[in-house]
């Protein structure tokens, strides 16, 4: 029992480790300064790089 839980963990780990792979490439990040927020509407100082709608996320930080 235990030599089979051994080489179950052994074969879920070779899997996980062979499954990480990905590939990035392009631009990551875009950066841009807020101008004004008012309300839930938030003004900046150039939109290039962004597009209106589709699933894109944007993260807001202030400090």
């Amino acid at each position: 029992m235990k030599k089979l839980l051994f080489t179950s963990f052994l074969s879920c780990l070779a899997l996980i480790s062979f499954g990480q792979n990905t590939n990035i490439s392009g631009v990551i990040n875009t950066y841009t300064n807020v101008t004004a927020i008012s309300g839930t509407t938030i003004s900046v100082g150039s939109s290039a790089g962004y597009s209106v709608g589709g699933s894109h996320r944007n993260l807001l930080v202030d400090y």
